[in-house]
């Protein structure tokens, strides 16, 4: 996986398995991927919010990012907002 090598190359601990509920809930920091977007950080999964942080940035530069899309968070304009 591209993401095991990248966590490899810049020495960054990885655990394979299964994570738990409360495994997620206590993280510092997550992120999903795939071969669309790259690495995506998570910053909010229900009420818990995640920083960005110094892993997934780490990874993000280690050789994906430029298929990384910056997300734009913009919030829904009313529809008199566009009149």
């Amino acid at each position: 996986s591209v993401i095991i090598d990248l966590a490899t190359d810049a020495v960054i601990p990885l655990e394979i398995g299964a994570l738990s509920r409360q495994d997620v809930q206590q993280a510092d920091e997550l992120f999903v991927c795939n071969s669309l977007i790259g690495i995506w950080p998570v910053r909010r999964l229900g009420e818990r919010r995640y920083g960005l942080g110094a892993l997934t940035l780490a990874l993000r530069e280690g050789g994906l990012a430029s298929t990384i899309r910056t997300p734009e968070w913009r919030a829904p304009q009313s529809a008199a907002g566009r009149l």
